[in-house]
């Protein structure tokens, strides 16, 4: 039986630890609220990225069950803030719930990589769109008539929130990714070259 020390991961390949995903999910929660209070534009919330991250480097089921907590957990505080658009109970949140589980089916497809993670994030943002606005569609009659074109004009009307969605999903999956390289690196010690000299 081999009984000499294994080298650890690359820090680009390590996975997210419990305490590293659970921070990034407590910083997502914090600042989710800040775009919905006008703090930040509309729709630059960084649940997406998060999503993505736990996809790629999460292995165990917290990967989806994070981002929904955060979710969750936001939506309740956006409840009593904003009102019933975001209870967790609203017609639209099965949809929005749903598609950051999509995310992190994206992620854990795509994510072994920085390109992986820019195509996982962006993708994840076509789907919200897609889903979300469809979502729209179905719950507001009076704006968007049952028809092809309603559904169209539903589409139309969320491009303005489309591209901070497609930014802020780029930049939180990056900076998660680029904030656990960096921790690890600077937790980790340099046993790769202390194996090779052994």
């Amino acid at each position: 039986m081999n009984t000499e020390p294994q080298p650890p991961l690359a820090a680009e390949h390590a996975p997210a630890t419990p305490a590293q995903a659970g921070t990034f999910s407590l910083a997502s929660l914090l600042l989710r609220v800040l775009p919905t209070v006008k703090m930040l534009p509309f729709n630059f919330a960084p649940v997406g990225g998060l999503a993505v991250f736990t996809g790629a480097k999460v292995r165990t089921w917290l990967a989806y069950a994070l981002p929904l907590a955060v979710m969750i957990a936001t939506d309740m505080i956006l409840w009593t803030i904003k009102g019933d658009d975001y209870s967790p109970l609203h017609l639209s949140r099965p949809l929005v719930y749903g598609s950051f589980l999509v995310y992190v089916l994206l992620g854990r497809c795509l994510g072994r990589n920085l390109v992986g993670i820019g195509a996982a994030a962006g993708l994840g943002s076509v789907q919200f769109y897609l889903i979300t606005n469809f979502g729209s569609w179905l719950d507001y009659p009076h704006l968007y008539s049952r028809t092809l074109d309603g559904l169209l004009e539903s589409y139309v009307a969320g491009l303005p929130f489309f591209r901070y969605t497609l930014l802020s999903d780029m930049s939180f999956a990056l900076a998660f990714v680029g904030i656990h390289f960096a921790w690890v690196r600077a937790t980790t010690p340099a046993v790769a070259g202390e194996v090779s000299q052994s």
